[in-house]
């Protein structure tokens, strides 16, 4: 008899046991970030994070560690999948070497550092632009030259077009600019070159420019 009151006695704490709900780390409310890899940002340009909330539609504070180093630029709310996702985007306003963590930090919850973006060296802001082109008109069998100023280091192509096509001459192939972003081209003008003005095109870096010269 004993037995059989101790198996049900078993059964029934079981059943109990079976009905109280349990509290597990997922069920916390959290933001989800899609960055968390720290990097670094060049001075002067933008990162946009995408932080969805999941347990919860309270609004969380998002931020920048320190506004001097990065600018809050904008931030807004959708719906995607049900969930409440926040696009933030900051600028990297600091000098460079300065880092700030961003953060995000729900009601009644401890602030969560999601990673830290550190400023970069500003990019090269210098444009494409021609320095000198062959000024007098070029006869047949002289020489043509061209000098433009881009971004160091950088490869650079150019393209003569004659009535027949592209130019093929020597001295026409791709070449990379200096420290101070010059490129000179020179090349020979054929002796079947038709006589009249001639596209020039140069491209590089992300840039393109036309110009153009006369032959005789």
């Amino acid at each position: 008899m004993k037995e059989v009151k101790r198996i049900a006695l078993m059964l029934v704490l079981t059943v109990v046991i079976s009905c109280i709900p349990i509290v597990s780390a997922a069920s916390v409310p959290y933001v989800e970030s899609d960055t968390t890899v720290g990097f670094t940002r060049p001075c002067n340009e933008t990162y946009a994070f995408k932080f969805t909330v999941h347990g919860t539609n309270a609004n969380p504070k998002i931020v920048a560690g320190n506004g001097a180093v990065l600018r809050t630029e904008n931030c807004y709310k959708v719906v995607e999948a049900g969930n409440d996702v926040y696009y933030f985007k900051v600028r990297a306003v600091g000098q460079p070497g300065t880092a700030s963590a961003i953060y995000t930090t729900l009601p009644g919850q401890q602030a969560v550092n999601h990673c830290v973006i550190t400023v970069g060296q500003p990019l090269n802001g210098k444009k494409l632009k021609l320095v000198d082109v062959t000024k007098n008109t070029v006869k047949v069998n002289e020489t043509a030259t061209l000098t433009i100023n881009g971004k160091p280091n950088t490869p650079y192509t150019i393209s003569v077009f004659y009535t027949s096509g592209a130019s093929e001459a020597k001295g026409l192939e791709e070449k990379t600019s200096n420290a101070s972003g010059n490129v000179t081209w020179t090349w020979k003008v054929g002796a079947n070159t038709n006589s009249g003005k001639h596209r020039i095109v140069i491209n590089g870096g992300g840039e393109r420019i036309e110009t153009s010269f006369v032959t005789a």
